[in-house]
Order: structure tokens, then sequence, then C-alpha cells
């Protein structure tokens, strides 16, 4: 009988094998030298945790974000909420404002990329000398006692402006706000201290500058203050440091999880330990030469690589060395039993590699940049393990003495149990697939309230100060988050006291909308002037009534030391700004903010009639954009995953029907996870919308095993039963192995900081445990039903000779 070409593939992995244990010298040397080649080229890599790992130059968000800053500059801020405790009269008693005098001068003096200081003792204060006016800092002359200073307290608080920005509306608790000169969007070569000092975290931004203001608070004078660190800087320094030392961390644990997992469950001897290691290890050099090559740094997204690669190649590593083994253990010499290896797992490691690159690869396609990068060198780094598993690994295992023993067979720590799998199978195979339909019905219900939304503050575990802080400024002062935009009028457009009020209007209504805490623009420091050239009288609180008037105050502003015109009004006074600080929460209430607001600026008919385009801007609008690529890459790359694996499976095993059985057992899993999501409230964000691509990819492994086996098992014995219990015995062994192992390196993730890479491990965890369910009972009941390998048969010995031909039964 003619054998089909998954035969002849297995049969010239056999030869691979042997040619490889011929030239092991070689095959050896050669794999250390290009790793080596690899690793002095994955030196060059960069590291970027910047926001610009994210989104495309010409996204049209991020464009007009990168407009709006050459117009007004960072829109980034380190903001220092404080109290005195033990002072009587808080923020305002005098001894404390003389040390916060000096702890912002200090500040503006030795911290990186600070633009300017804003504080109680720093704070602009306007002030009217007859026909003219000052602008000076707040306590330029500082109170001499303390009830000077409280006098200048009901001062302080009953300006607008100052209100829930520097100070809080009771006067309890206050604020110092750095303004920076970066922004966590910049590449590395802008955010560089020392220009010559390379890329690493500590000398970026924001990490300099975060740094510095963590060494200055701890100073022992400044002890009797309680500082909560938030801000934008403190924010992006947590996290870019998080996401780029964890991986290292945990790679190490990783590590070491394998080797004690191995030497229980495997016992496979020095080679057996390390073997899996050095594949994945050089694999993941090999990517990162690869990342080198093409300019890509390394970035947020790679955190999760380097554990996904570990897990990934050791699974498949084990079903080599399982088998291998069991050759050994069964008498065959150590060439042989290589051969005879790689005939049975060859095919299914290569299948294997190339259906999970398959899952990596189908969010190629996403407008999240760091998303699509990380699709195609997490797809690289999946097929670079199976080259080093045929090479390098091979030719490690080619060494050693001829000694075997029938007592040295593995011992299958699993068998009763997947016999008793196999009984179950057979006996209550209705059970199981009404069970399974019925859990999936269950999970497509969980499913449809699943969400995509996600907030950059909840990212970070509870028990992190950074939250902890963040939340207490939120409770207490509110409005970390920045939203901003942009009114366009054309050259002077913006003296005009018309276009002014529809400036006012928005921030009006702005400031009616739940999440908006403050809102400031030039209004604000326009009407500050009207009322302090009419005497500070409440009711000159206004915009100027003549555009005459507007110019004269801007230029004296100007003349008298003013320096926040070009926070808030282009130079040509064509475009001005509107900052509206927002309480950080998640993204879906950010959204139906920002979508009350374009509403409101759709319908306002006087902007069409005073010829004013308005442009939303700023990082929080950013976020906003994130979850909307989330959304439209969760669709497109789910949907292409599932076609690209189930046309894979079509194509390898020439039969619809076998495809269509092997997808079953892969998306349940996957629906299984998602609809948990769902019922449990876990939304979906920019690291769990990677869960299904990459847990179908790993999942569809051991399926692709299983379901080699079972046809290599069936085209032997010819009864469906039998190559059950045989694949089962044959395989199953294997199967729960990777799986704890996967599992075990997939918990690692618990020990982050992130609560979002913690939650990413917790649901790995549930896909592989479902998926290796659905192959240990669905899919083989399912092979069993509808006899997709074609019908029954038994071999019978031909009298022409010794080949042998089917009688179907």
């Amino acid at each position: 009988m003619r054998r089909d070409y998954l035969a002849r593939s297995a049969d010239a992995f056999a030869l691979l094998a042997g040619w490889v244990y011929d030239h092991r010298w070689l095959v050896l040397c050669a794999s250390i030298l290009f790793t080596a080649a690899a690793a002095w080229q994955a030196g060059k890599v960069g590291a970027d945790a910047s926001l610009d790992t994210f989104f495309d130059p010409q996204d049209p968000t991020y464009r007009h974000y990168y407009e709006f800053r050459q117009d007004f500059g960072s829109d980034e801020i380190a903001y220092l909420f404080y109290s005195v405790p033990g002072a009587e009269h808080g923020v305002f008693d005098l001894a404390a404002m003389r040390k916060i005098a000096e702890l912002s001068r200090e500040l503006e003096a030795n911290v990186p990329f600070v633009k300017e200081v804003t504080s109680l003792s720093h704070a602009e204060f306007m002030q009217s000398a007859g026909d003219d006016i000052t602008v000076h800092e707040i306590l330029r002359d500082f109170p001499e006692t303390q009830a000077e200073l409280l006098e200048l307290r009901e001062l302080i608080l009953s300006k607008d402006i100052y209100v829930d920005n520097i100070v809080s509306a009771d006067g309890r608790f206050a604020a110092i706000i750095l303004e920076m000169t970066r922004a966590s969007t910049d590449p590395p070569k802008l955010a560089r201290l020392d220009p010559e000092g390379g890329d690493q975290l500590d000398n970026l931004y924001p990490q300099v500058s975060g740094y510095v203001i963590r060494e200055i608070l701890a100073k022992p004078e400044y002890a009797e203050f309680e500082f909560y660190n938030t801000g934008d800087v403190e924010l992006n320094t947590v996290y870019n440091v998080t996401a780029v030392t964890e991986p290292v961390v945990q790679m190490s644990l990783s590590v070491l999880l394998i080797m004690l997992l191995g030497l229980v469950l495997l016992r496979g001897g020095v080679i057996g330990l390390i073997g899996p290691l050095l594949v994945v290890i050089s694999a993941l050099i090999l990517t990162v030469a690869a990342m080198a090559l093409l300019g890509w740094d390394i970035d947020m997204m790679f955190a999760m690589t380097p554990n996904l690669l570990i897990a990934i190649g050791v699974a498949q590593a084990v079903h080599l060395l399982s088998e291998f083994q069991l050759a050994r253990g069964q008498g065959l010499a150590r060439r042989d039993a290589l051969c005879e290896t790689m005939r049975l797992v060859g095919n299914p490691c290569l299948l294997a590699a190339l259906t999970t690159a398959a899952g990596f690869m189908a969010m190629s396609g996403s407008e999240l940049k760091g998303i699509s990068r990380l699709s195609l060198y997490g797809g690289f780094g999946v097929l670079c393990t199976f080259f080093m598993m045929v090479t390098l690994l091979l030719s490690l295992l080619s060494f050693g003495g001829e000694r075997h023993s029938r007592h040295s067979i593995r011992k299958n720590w699993f068998g009763p149990v997947l016999q008793l799998i196999h009984t179950f199978n057979v006996q209550r195979p209705g059970w199981i697939i009404s069970a399974s339909a019925l859990l999936l019905v269950v999970s497509l219900a969980g499913i449809s309230q699943l969400r995509v939304d996600f907030s950059f503050l909840t990212d970070f575990k509870p028990t992190l100060k950074i939250r902890q802080d963040t939340e207490f400024v939120e409770a207490n002062m509110g409005g970390t988050l920045s939203l901003v935009y942009v009114f366009d009028a054309g050259e002077d457009g913006m003296k005009e006291p018309q276009r002014l009020r529809e400036l006012q209007a928005f921030q009006q209504f702005a400031e009616t909308q739940e999440l908006v805490v403050k809102s400031l623009s030039i209004v604000d420091i326009l009407k500050d002037l009207n009322q302090t050239f009419h005497g500070d009288q409440s009711e000159y609180y206004r915009i100027p009534e003549q555009r005459d008037l507007v110019a004269q105050y801007l230029l004296l502003y100007e003349l008298s030391g003013g320096d926040q015109l070009e926070e808030y009004l282009s130079s040509d006074f064509s475009r001005a700004v509107v900052d509206l600080r927002v309480t950080m929460t998640n993204s879906t209430r950010i959204q139906q903010l920002f979508d009350s607001l374009q509403n409101y600026l759709r319908e306002r008919e006087q902007l069409k009639t005073l010829q004013i385009t308005v442009e939303p801007s700023g990082v929080g609008l950013l976020w906003v954009r994130l979850a909307d690529y989330i959304s439209s890459s969760f669709a497109q790359g789910y949907l292409l995953v599932f076609v690209m694996i189930f046309t894979l499976m079509c194509i390898i095993f020439r039969s619809m029907k076998v495809g269509a059985l092997a997808m079953v057992p892969n998306l349940g899993p996957i629906l299984i996870t998602m609809g948990y999501m769902g019922w449990a409230g876990i939304n979906l964000d920019y690291i769990r919308m990677m869960i299904a691509t990459i847990a179908i990819g790993i999942a569809v492994d051991d399926t692709v095993h299983l379901l080699t086996r079972m046809r290599q098992e069936f085209f032997r014995c010819g009864n469906y039963l039998q190559a059950m219990q045989n694949s089962l015995l044959g395989v199953g062994h294997a199967l729960i192995i990777t799986t704890i192992i996967l599992a075990a390196v997939f918990a690692v993730y618990f020990l982050s900081d992130l609560a979002v890479m913690a939650s990413f491990g917790v649901l790995l965890i549930v896909a592989i445990s479902c998926a290796l369910l659905a192959d240990l009972f669905l899919l083989p009941v399912l092979i069993v039903k509808f006899k997709p390998f074609g019908p029954e048969f038994e071999w019978l010995a031909d009298n022409r000779g010794s080949d042998q031909r089917p009688i179907l039964t």
C-alpha cells in the first residue's frame, strides 16, 4: 500500500536524526557558533518602554498629539500631593511653608527635564499697581507671622485657579506640580539624560526624573510631610521599571521550576535537564537578534515573551525526551532511539510549531504597533525553538554511552490514570459530549458579558505604593489624568472675546461631567487679569468685553513676567488649549466622557459660525484610542487565528473533517476561558487580548501530538478504540507533563507587581488546563464517533510476498 506524505515526512525526520547523530560534533559546534553570533547581534537591541511603542507614527490620533506638543510642549507632570499631620494649621503652617519653598527650589534646580515647579510658595500671583500689574511668586514677600500666612490662606482659597489644582478646597492638602519638558511618547534618543549614555532605564526619562524626586522627598528635612507621589512621572517610572526588569526575574524562576520538575517527572539525566533550557535560551537569543536586525526595541509587550518561549519550547522538548527515554528503555541503541523518536514526534512537533506561530502571527495586522511586533517576533521565536530542538537538542542527545536496560524505561507516572480515562471514554462518550456542549453554552453566555476595558492605575496591584498614593490623591483632590482640547481660530483668532467665550462655555459644560475635576485655559488667566485690574472685585472675574483689551492684557501679562501663556496659547494666538483634569478611571468611562464632549462640540453651532475647529489630544485620548484598537484587533485577530489554524490542520491532514474535529478541543478551552472572564468581570485589555491567540497556539500543540499519534496507531491496527488506547498511553504521559510545566511557568506571572500580568497567568493556566481535559476526553471520543481516518480494517499478509493489504471490516 502506498504510504502517505505524513509517513514519508516521518521517515525524513528519522533520516535527519540519523544525520545529526553521525555529524553531532559539527551540528553542536555550528549551533553554538550560530547562537554566539546571534548573542552578539542581540546585544545591539535597544529598550523603549514609552507609549511610542504602541502607536504607529502615522496614526492620526498620535499625529495630532505630536502637533499639540510642538505648539504647547509636554502635558506630563509629576504630582506631589502632601499634608502636614503634626502641624496645627496643616499645609499653611508657617514653618512648613518655608520648607515647601525650599523643596520647590530644590526640585526645580535638580530634577532632570523639569520645566517649571508650581506650589503654594511658587505659584504665579497677580497684583494691580495703578494702571499696571505685577506677576510674581505668591510668597515673594514671605509672611513673617502665622497670622499673616492665614490671611493669605483666605486669598488663595478664593482664587479658583488654585483650588483643586495646588490646594484642596478645604485647605487640608496641597500639591507641588512639576511640569516636564519630555513625555512618555518620546523615543529613547530624545529621552536620554546623557546623550552618550545609552538607552538603559537609569539614563532615560521619566526614570531619571522619578529617581531624583524620590531621593529629594526622602531627605530628613522633609520628614514632617506626608507625601503622595503620583502623576505621569512616577506612574510611568514604576511601570517601565517593572516591565523591563520583571522578565529577567520571571525567566530565572521559570528555569528553576523547569529544572525541578524535569528532575521529578522526566529523570532524563543531565542532558535531559539542561538540553531543553539551552534550546529555549538559544531561541530567545535568536529572537532578540532578529529584533535588533529589524531595528525594533525591547518594549512593554516584550515582558511576556521570555516566559512564553520558555514554556512553549520546553513543552515541545518534553515530547522528544519522553519518546527518547521510552525508546532507550526498550533496548534501542542511541542512534536508533533518536531516529525512532523523530519518526514519532518530528511531524507533530513541526506542526505544533507552525500552528503556534500562526496563533502569534494572527495579530500582526493589529493597529497597535507593540501588539503587531509581538505577534511577529513571538511567532519567529516559536519557530526558532523548533529549529534549535532538531539541531542543538538532537546533537546533545547523540552523546553518551550505549548502555541501556529494559529497567531504565521511564516511569509512566500517569499510566493508571490514563487507562481510567480510556475506560471512561469508551463507556461514557455521550456524557462527555453532552457535558462539553453544556459547558460551551454557559461559556458563550459569559462571552456576551465580556468587555474591552482597562485602567492604567489598576494595572498595578493594590498593595503597591504608587496605586495607593494615586487612589488617595483621587479621593482627596482628583484629576491626575489629562484630556486636552485644542481650539483653532486662525491667526490672532483667540484675541476675540466671542471665541474666548466658546472656550469658557466648553469648560463650563465639561465641569458638569462627573469625571472632570478641573479645567484650565487662557480664559482663566484673562478672567484673573480682569479681576486684578479692577481691584479684585468678584464681578470682574469675567472675559474682557473688547478685543483690544484682551490683547492689552495679554501683552501686559507677558511684560510683567507671566510665563503661563505658552502652555495655553500658541505664539500666533491662533490655537488655544483647554486642559481637563480628569479622574483616573477605566477606559470605558473615559470613552463615555469623550463621547459626551464630542457630542457637545458637534452640536455647538457657534463654533461653526465663529470658524473654530476643535481637536482632542493629550495622553488621556491616547488611552481612549488604545481601547478602540484593542476592540478592532480582538475581533480581527481572533477570527484570523481560527481560520489560519483550521486551514493548516486541513492542509496537514488533507481532510476537512479532521481539521474541524481538531478545532473543537482547541476552540472549546478558549471559549471557556473567555466565558470565565465574562462571568468574573475580567475585561479585555492590551495584555489579555493576547489570551486567545497565545492559548490556542499552545493548546493546539497537544492536539497535534495526540491526533497525529491516533492517526499513526489507527493505520497500524485499523481499530479506533485500540488506537485511542495506544495513543493515550503513548503520548498522554507527555501531554500531562507539558501541561504541568506550562502551568508552573505561567504561575510565575502571579509574582508580578502588575495585576494585569498576574491575571494573564491565571487565564493561561485555565486555558491550558481545559485544553488538556479536552484532548484527553473530548478529542478521542470525537475521533471514535466520526471516524475521520476512514473505515476500520484488519491487516492480512499477502500471499505474494511480505506486503500487507487492508481488509475493511
